[in-house]
């Protein structure tokens, strides 16, 4: 899923499992748009391919049911 006002992508734990997770030093504590809270469990670095287009950008891994990718955080 794509969302033009996230300020960060995010997605679950199995998400792109043979990347490497990095570690946050700290806790990173995110909202979604209904307003709940969550930590976030780490980082992942990766590339999407957006038809034959690859976007590197990094994910924040949470507890999350469904990939989202931030377009604000393209765009930064």
């Amino acid at each position: 899923m794509v969302d033009t006002g996230a300020a960060t992508s995010v997605a679950p734990p199995d998400f792109a499992p043979h990347v490497p997770l990095r570690r946050l030093q700290g806790t990173t504590t995110l909202s979604s748009v209904s307003g709940q809270s969550f930590e976030a469990l780490g980082v992942k670095d990766v590339t999407l391919l957006a038809g034959e287009t690859p976007i590197r950008t990094t994910v924040t891994i949470a507890p999350v049911q469904t990939p989202i990718l931030g377009l604000q955080a393209q765009l930064a």
